[in-house]
């Protein structure tokens, strides 16, 4: 039953392996165990406490007849057994000397350090204290008289108050403040990421490199667009909790990317290829559900870092002015089923408008396909995966639309915006040092000196 530190246990018809470092507590029902472990977990499995005692050794200790708890999860006992997680577990009172005397030998610490007594409870009146004798010492104050994790809690209290008045303090002065608009620009985009267990490890995934998670068994495996699959015991509801309107649920066992959705016929199908099943009774709400979420992902896509005007865009990429290759920051345009249909030029140099041979006047805040009638659409979709993926792509391709061959580098700027540095092959070579990272290093120093 037991290898290394896994536990093989029976859970329905299958033989599911528990690593023995998450089991937080055991509760036994009938001929039944329910296995609570990390994030909340909870494994259902058809065993006898006898069987989980010898599989489990002695760092679990029997509390009451049908619970088995960690050792080293215990955080103090009072009138119950408190963990670390907060969780509070009964326990047989005639047993306590039996279970402290345990635990002491386990963790190597004396009853002090974890046995609290039972606080008075609140609004019972008190006996009248006996006055004090020659042999009796004087009453000591109530105050003095309250247990260390009382204190601890008021302490808290006290702290999270203060912290809560001083958020609201900088909020009111934020709102106080005049916003100028180049103090937002400097502010950094984030990232965000959803927190797993791995390995007994935390780690973050950032969201939009998550294609789909599958889970099965209690095992969630999470498909990356690297390709990775990541492993872990995090429970499926609450990285879907974490997700939120990002991800769709397809069936019981799929949670999907919005963003990856590219379709959904005799199966939900992906950008890259991949077909993910779902329950066919459900098509017209999961579609329904799809394009309801795509709608208020193209609207979260515009932050409040982008500029609003022309003027601060040329306020802001006032660096590549004089630059000798061609640079553009486009804003996406997406359809309501999260396609990229065309682009809106928002800034461009002088040396854009030679390569593209028009006027920035014609170019500024027209669409590409405006401009050129004949646009070749293989340009929207890597500008799409820049944009939704936050990806840096190279793309070496002839443009019919200006008749040259062209390098373009393209990467992510605003919300729903990226930049693309466009060479004319025909007429530059680059040296052997020159490169993707050269070039994306000086646009990164130009931006840091705004």
């Amino acid at each position: 039953m037991q290898n290394a530190r896994t536990i093989t246990l029976m859970t329905g018809r299958t033989n599911t392996e528990v690593e023995i470092d998450t089991i937080h507590y055991i509760q036994m029902k009938r001929n039944y165990a329910d296995i609570h472990a990390d994030w909340g977990e909870v494994i259902r499995a058809r065993v006898t406490m006898t069987e989980l005692e010898n599989a489990l050794g002695s760092s679990f200790i029997k509390v009451h007849r049908s619970c088995l708890v960690d050792a080293a999860r215990i955080h103090h006992i009072s009138n119950v057994i408190v963990l670390n997680s907060g969780e509070k577990i009964t326990y047989a009172k005639r047993q306590k000397a039996a279970i402290v005397s345990r635990l002491c030998v386990l963790r190597g610490e004396t009853p002090d350090c974890f046995v609290r007594s039972t606080p008075l409870p609140v609004g019972r009146r008190k006996t009248k204290p006996a006055p004090p004798t020659a042999s009796m010492p004087e009453t000591i104050p109530i105050a003095e008289q309250e247990e260390p994790i009382q204190k601890e809690a008021i302490q808290k209290k006290a702290i999270q108050k203060e912290a809560v008045q001083k958020k609201a303090i900088q909020k009111e002065a934020v709102q106080k403040k005049p916003i100028r608009e180049e103090n937002m620009l400097e502010e950094p985009l984030e990232e965000k990421c959803l927190p797993v267990t791995v390995m007994r490890r935390t780690r973050l995934i950032p969201v939009n490199k998550i294609l789909y998670i599958y889970s099965k068994r209690g095992i969630a495996f999470i498909h990356t667009l690297d390709g990775e699959v990541c492993k872990t015991r995090t429970p499926v509801h609450l990285m879907e909790d974490t997700l939120g309107d990002d991800f769709i649920r397809t069936s019981r066992a799929y949670l999907v990317s919005v963003m990856s959705i590219c379709g959904v016929t005799d199966a939900v199908h992906l950008r890259n290829g991949e077909a993910i099943p779902y329950q066919k009774n459900q098509k017209r709400k999961i579609r329904g559900m799809l394009s309801e979420k795509q709608k208020r992902f193209i609207e979260r896509l515009s932050d409040d870092l982008t500029p609003k005007t022309e003027e601060a865009y040329r306020e802001y990429y006032h660096g590549f002015e004089k630059m000798p290759f061609a640079f553009a920051d486009i804003e996406m345009v997406f359809n309501e089923e999260l396609r990229a249909v065309d682009w809106i030029f928002r800034y461009g140099n002088p040396a854009l408008a030679r390569l593209e041979k028009t006027p920035l006047k014609k170019l500024i805040g027209k669409s590409f396909g405006s401009v050129f009638p004949n646009m070749d659409s293989k340009w929207l979709v890597s500008y799409e995966q820049a944009v939704l993926y936050r990806k840096t792509l190279e793309i070496m391709d002839y443009s019919p639309e200006i008749d040259t061959d062209l390098k373009i580098i393209c990467f992510p700027t605003f919300g729903g915006h990226c930049g693309c540095i466009l060479f004319d092959l025909r007429r530059i070579q680059l040296s052997e040092t020159s490169g993707l990272q050269q070039v994306l290093g000086y646009y990164q120093g130009m931006l840091s000196e705004q």
